[in-house]
This record gives C-alpha cells, sequence and structure tokens, in this order.
C-alpha cells in the first residue's frame, strides 16, 4: 500500500505552503523514484515525445530539452508562473498531453448573428474550454470527443467525433500560462477548431458532469471579456476567430452567455401585445386610440370628433 503512496520529498512540497500537493499517485502518473529519474525509466523519459518547439511530435532528446543535475527534464525557454520544482499536480514528468476542442455555433438574434464557444466551470477555477487529459494509446480525436461528452454535451453517437475530425487544428505545444506547471513538468495542448451546424447545436443538451464540472453553457464570442477564461484558453479562442473572420464588437466586464441573451430577448405575446399598444398610443394619442377602438366597434362608424 505504501508504494502507491508519494513519498513526501521536497520537491513534492508547495513552496508556499508547506503542504502535500498530492497524496495518491493516480494510473496514469509516472513512478516516484524519489524524485530522481534512473536507469531504464530515465531512457524511456528522454525518448517521450513533446510538441516542443515546432508543433512537431519530437522526442525531448531531438527537441533539446535540458536535464538538471537530478534526472528531471526543465521546462522549456522560460520559468513558469510558480517556481515549482518537482512534478506538483501533474501525473508525469516533462510534457503531460491534453486535448482542448473549440465547438463554436452560429445563432442569430433579432436580426443578429452571434458566435458561441463551448465552456465549462469546473469545481474550482474560472471558464474553461471542454479538455482533459489524453489517455494512454488514446488519439486526439477521441479524448476530445470523450471530454466534451463527459464534460458538457449529450450528443448523437458519432457526431462529436466526425465534427472534430473535419476540424481545423489551430495549435500544438506548450501550454504557457498553466497555473500547473512546474520546472520539470508542464502541460501541452493539441487546439482543434470545429462548427457546430445550427440545427445540431438546438438538439444538443448542455449539461454538467456530476463530480467534475458544475456548469457548461455557450459564451458569446464578440462581447464577451474573454481574459476571464482559464490559462492560455483565451489565446486559443482568438485564433478560433481570426480564423473564422469574427471580431470582437464589444468587450464588457465579463463573460456573456447565450441563455442569458436568449431570456432577456425572449417575449410572451402578452408582452408582444403591451410592446404593440404602447406603440399605437404613442404614435395615435388618447383621442386616436378611443377612436380606433370605436370604428373597430360601431358599426355606424361614428367617431368622437362627429
Amino acid at each position: 500500500m505504501d508504494e502507491l503512496l508519494y513519498q513526501v520529498d521536497s520537491h513534492l512540497l508547495d513552496q508556499w505552503h508547506g503542504s502535500k500537493i498530492i497524496k495518491a499517485r493516480p494510473p496514469y502518473a509516472d513512478p516516484e523514484c524519489k524524485g530522481h529519474p534512473t536507469g531504464s525509466f530515465l531512457k524511456e523519459l528522454k525518448s517521450r515525445q513533446t510538441y516542443y518547439p515546432y508543433g512537431e511530435l519530437a522526442t525531448l532528446t531531438e527537441a533539446g530539452i535540458e536535464f538538471d543535475q537530478s534526472n528531471r527534464p526543465l521546462y522549456p525557454e522560460r520559468i513558469p508562473a510558480k517556481e515549482v520544482y518537482g512534478r506538483g499536480s501533474l501525473g508525469k514528468w516533462g510534457p503531460n498531453h491534453a486535448a482542448d476542442p473549440i465547438a463554436v455555433r452560429p445563432v442569430r438574434i433579432w436580426f443578429k448573428t452571434k458566435h458561441y464557444a463551448m465552456v465549462i466551470q469546473r469545481k474550482e477555477g474560472p471558464w474553461a474550454l471542454p479538455g482533459g487529459m489524453v489517455d494512454p494509446g488514446e488519439s486526439f480525436t477521441e479524448t476530445a470527443a470523450r471530454e466534451i461528452r463527459e464534460e458538457a454535451v449529450d450528443a448523437p453517437d458519432g457526431v462529436i467525433e466526425s465534427l472534430i475530425e473535419n476540424g481545423v487544428c489551430l495549435y500544438r505545444g506548450v501550454n504557457w500560462t498553466d497555473p500547473r506547471n512546474t520546472l520539470n513538468a508542464w502541460m501541452e495542448t493539441c487546439v482543434v477548431l470545429f462548427l457546430v451546424p445550427s440545427k445540431l447545436a438546438s438538439r444538443m443538451r448542455l449539461r454538467p458532469c456530476a463530480g467534475e464540472t458544475l456548469q457548461s453553457r455557450w459564451v458569446n464570442l464578440e462581447e464577451s471579456n474573454l481574459d476571464k477564461l482559464y490559462s492560455d484558453h483565451s489565446t486559443y479562442i482568438r485564433m478560433a476567430m481570426v480564423t473564422l473572420g469574427i471580431s470582437q464588437r464589444c468587450r464588457g466586464q465579463g463573460l456573456v452567455f447565450l441563455d442569458d441573451e436568449v431570456n432577456r430577448r425572449t417575449f410572451t405575446l402578452v408582452q408582444l401585445l403591451m410592446v404593440f399598444l404602447t406603440w399605437l398610443f404613442h404614435y395615435y394619442g388618447y383621442y386616436g386610440m378611443v377612436n380606433i377602438y370605436l370604428e373597430c366597434n360601431n358599426p355606424n362608424n361614428v367617431s368622437m370628433s362627429e
């Protein structure tokens, strides 16, 4: 049982709080090896693939990733946001691969076509793209489709996979501002943009995943403050907007969601009738309205002016 737990060495402690970062090793994680990879594991580690620096898969050795005196891979180019040694909350030394799909749908609301991207909110943290870690032996398409289904939406079988396969790859590389990055482990991602047809989007039911996400919604791309999104996700969505020719018309203070906009712009029949009567009253005045009423109900068509 003890071998299933992380040893609490200095590189597993949060430098600011001195607390354990991870208590139990997830199934996909590397062996602990007390923070000093050696032997066959070190050889396998150096042969792992990274998208750094050109967006094409290469081994850590081929990519020029340096290793420190303890045989731990070093974060490329720059210092991460948190100067934490070891893996932190990540499972693997060096690159940890993820998939970040961007699903965009056009919606026409009151004579205007706007564009919305699918986002999720997990238990802790800001809104984010519905992505996740690539499981061993899993392709990007499989990961992206699985994460969307698990975290965000119900859709017919095979539909999400087909949309992703026909999408556009926007970025492959290091997720530079991910707060999980450490000096010896970092997030890398593959970002693919795909469009969801309006008819299909109307049949897709967004729903949170119990235990993982609190909400899943469509966020307005033109009118939202995209900087409120998690990590580099705002950068990826801006890449998608450039690809689709979408410009940001109004940058608000926060995020604008589709369901809120629809609720604000949906009128009941009574509300529409009140709007129409208000317009008539404003246009014809009080006596004009009375005349209209009398003309509609008086067979002799006698108005008040007579």
